[in-house]
């Protein structure tokens, strides 16, 4: 006599077991054992302000790099800014650094600059919002993106838009930038694996 009984849950345990090792792939698992390191960089004009901006920025960026599978640490080291910063040699010895501080714990680099600006006009406040920087492979220093993104030159407040008013313009704007932002990084590091 056959025991069907056993034989369904041989043949169950061999589904689950199938679908474990394929959701367990090597390409799942290796973006979840991947993790970017996030680094403010900043000029030496630092407001509170652009600190807000840069927090929204880097929660944007982050959230759309965890979503696609990637772990996100924040440092708010600051980078000052100088005549080197663009040269690869300075990439070479911040990657050096990175490498010499954490071992082989990171493996992409992401470097963000926010600069925001204010230009009062009789017509109202002209609102200016940039999001730089780059995204750096740490173990061989390619560069996965450049990015360079700013709030069209057409934004402008009111003039009844107060400090209140124009800083949740900026705010607002500068979210929309930073979350189109993080969708593209997410999906050059997948790419990237």
């Amino acid at each position: 006599m056959i025991n069907w009984y056993g034989c369904i849950c041989k043949v169950v345990s061999r589904a689950v077991v199938v679908a474990m090792t394929s959701l367990l792939s090597p390409a799942s698992l290796t973006a979840a054992e991947k993790t970017v390191l996030i680094i403010k960089f900043e000029d030496a004009e630092h407001s509170e302000l652009a600190s807000k901006l840069y927090r929204k920025v880097v929660t944007k960026i982050s959230e759309h790099m965890e979503n696609a599978g990637f772990r996100t640490l924040k440092d708010d080291k600051r980078l000052h800014q100088n005549p080197e910063f663009q040269s690869s040699h300075t990439d070479s010895n911040l990657l050096a650094k990175i490498r010499e501080e954490n071992g082989t714990n990171i493996d992409f680099v992401a470097i963000v600059q926010i600069l925001a600006n204010t230009v009062l006009l009789q017509e109202g406040t002209r609102i200016e919002v940039e999001i730089n920087g780059r995204m750096l492979n740490v173990s061989n220093g390619d560069v996965l993106a450049r990015f360079d993104l700013s709030v069209p030159n057409t934004l402008n407040a009111p003039p009844a838009c107060d400090r209140k008013c124009i800083i949740q313009l900026l705010e607002d704007n500068t979210a929309f930038l930073a979350d189109s932002l993080g969708q593209v990084l997410a999906k050059r590091l997948q790419n990237s694996q």
